[in-house]
This record gives structure tokens, C-alpha cells and sequence, in this order.
């Protein structure tokens, strides 16, 4: 009987990884993104998820090819046909799945600061640029001022704001690109920012930070964006950290 093995994968952005391994049956158990999985002996298969894949089917030779357009990290099992799975399909992806995104480098945190103008409000904001083609999914947000008994409102808005600050928020991968889908912008402006959808309020004393840990994630879309402005007093700074990772559209 043919062993069964887990393969971990890391496949280039657009790329493919060849696989020379006997078998019967394989399975998707985790990835990034989509893929193809090409074989000897059964042709393509295209757009293949977590927890599909083939069985019955003998094959030498396996070609994986990404078709996410980023680098995508894939676990991968082969076995032969005596091989049992009743493992619940995408347990491997609840586990590793935000290291694998790390990995693939679309994890990333970033922050913003806005310094307090007289007569005018904070606000700091994080923008999926229009186009990107990716989608945000925001899971945490960290705002702080250096002043006393500020109250900042978080929003979700459709239009950029004020000028463009630093960079680009980093990579959580080390050594990896800053991110060229989310856009970190700031403004002061003698009005407080109001769009109308609002998602919370947050407080805090001077120099110290406000945690808003979501229960489920915020997900912006191309050309949508989370501000976080400060409500209740002019000349008052605001700095805020956005993580969240990207995705295809």
C-alpha cells in the first residue's frame, strides 16, 4: 500500500510547483489561494480549494500552479487508496491559516498619526485603493493621542481622505514589502469627519491606546475605506494601527 504524506508547498505568485510523488487520491487541505492541480495521468483540474481534490486515480507526477496572483501556501495530501480521511474539511485551515497568510505575505499592519491643529479635528484612515483588485479584511484597530479624554468615531466611508502618510503599512512577514493595496491617509479639518456609518466609538487618556478587537472582521471593498476621527475637541492628535490581511476579489 502507497504511504500517505502531507506535503507543504509554497507555490510563486502565478507560478507552479511540480510534484514528482505515486499515488491515488490527493487532497487540498489548506492553501492561500486557488490553484490547478495538473496530473500524469487525469489532466486538469482547475480552481481547486481547501478540501477537494481526487481519489481512485493513480498518478506519478503532480503539477500545482497558482492562480491567485500571490504566493500561495498549500498543504497538500497524497495517499493510496486504502487511505481513510474523516478529518472535517478546512480544520488544517482553521489552524494555520493566519500563519499561512503571513507566509504568503498578505498579512500587514500599519499606523497613522495625525498631530492636533487649532481649531480643527484629527482624522487617520485606512483605504483600499480604488482598483486594487483585492479585497481588506480589517481585524483589529489600536488608536491613541497624546492628549487627555479624547473620543474618536469609527466609520466606514467610500472616498479618501486628507494626504497620504509614510510608506504603506509593513508587512508582518519579515523582510517582506509594504502593502501596495492598503493606502494609510491622515487630515485635520475644522469639522469632525462624519459619513454617516458608523461602527463604534472609542476613549482614552493621554498616552494611552484604545484596543477595538472585531468579532468579525471588517471587509473593505476597492475604493472603501475605515476612518477613525476624533469627535469631541479641536487641536487634539490621533495616531491608529490598522491590521488586516488581503484577499482576492
Amino acid at each position: 500500500m502507497l504511504p500517505a504524506k502531507i506535503y507543504p508547498i509554497v507555490i510563486p505568485a502565478g507560478g507552479a510547483f511540480p510534484l514528482q510523488v505515486h499515488g491515488d487520491m490527493f487532497k487540498v487541505l489548506s492553501s492561500t489561494g486557488t490553484l490547478t492541480v495538473t496530473g500524469d495521468s487525469f489532466g486538469n483540474m482547475g480552481q481547486v480549494l481547501p478540501g477537494q481534490g481526487l481519489e481512485r486515480t493513480p498518478f506519478t507526477r503532480l503539477l500545482l500552479t497558482d492562480t491567485s496572483g500571490a504566493v500561495n501556501v498549500v498543504q497538500l495530501l497524497v495517499s493510496g487508496a486504502g487511505f481513510i480521511d474523516d478529518r472535517i474539511t478546512g480544520e488544517v485551515s482553521v489552524i494555520d491559516g493566519a500563519k499561512a497568510r503571513t507566509l504568503s505575505l498578505r498579512a500587514f499592519s500599519g499606523f497613522v498619526y495625525q498631530a492636533g491643529v487649532a481649531a480643527n479635528y484629527s482624522a487617520v484612515q485606512l483605504l483600499n485603493k480604488v482598483g486594487s483588485g483585492r479585497r481588506i479584511v480589517v481585524s483589529q484597530i489600536i488608536c491613541m493621542s497624546t492628549n487627555s479624554n479624547w473620543f474618536a468615531s469609527l466609520q466606514l466611508a467610500g472616498a479618501a481622505i486628507g494626504a497620504v502618510y509614510g510608506a504603506g503599512p509593513a508587512s508582518k512577514s519579515g523582510g517582506g514589502a509594504a502593502d501596495t493595496v492598503g493606502e494609510l491617509r491622515a487630515v485635520a479639518a475644522v469639522a469632525s469627519y462624519a459619513a454617516g456609518n458608523e461602527i463604534a466609538q472609542i476613549c482614552g487618556l493621554q498616552n494611552t491606546t484604545a484596543i477595538y478587537k472585531l468579532t468579525e472582521p471588517v471587509v473593505l471593498a476597492p475604493g472603501q475605506a475605515i476612518v477613525a476621527g476624533i469627535t469631541n475637541l479641536v487641536n487634539v492628535s490621533l495616531g491608529a494601527t490598522f491590521e488586516y490581511f488581503t484577499e482576492d476579489v
